[in-house]
């Protein structure tokens, strides 16, 4: 299954998990998607230069150290190299289960 072909995953509202490549960086945590809207046509159509994300983690590309955890990060969309969504092949009834569903409109 594509990202974003399926009408169940289009339809989720909610926070999802992704990672962020940036240039010397990997960012993961988790990201707002509303509903019936693919995240990166959400991403691409809107005007803000920064994404903001939730429970992040900055790793050093090559660095052995710890990531930085940090509650709320602003990621500047212009930096970003590739978005690799964290759950886009999740059924509904395993996210309902884990107390990830989010709200639906």
């Amino acid at each position: 299954m594509g990202w974003g072909k399926s009408m169940e995953t289009e339809a989720y509202q909610g926070f999802v998990p992704v990672t962020l490549l940036l240039p010397g960086q990997r960012i993961e945590g988790k990201v707002w998607k509303f509903a019936n809207r693919r995240l990166l046509q959400q991403i691409e159509e809107d005007k803000r230069q920064f994404l903001p994300v939730v429970s992040a983690r900055i790793y050093e590309t090559g660095a052995e150290q710890e990531p930085e955890e940090l509650p709320v990060l602003a990621v500047s969309t212009q930096r970003i190299l590739a978005i690799i969504p964290g759950d886009v092949t999740t059924p509904m009834a395993q996210r309902r289960a884990s107390g990830n569903e989010g709200n639906r409109r």
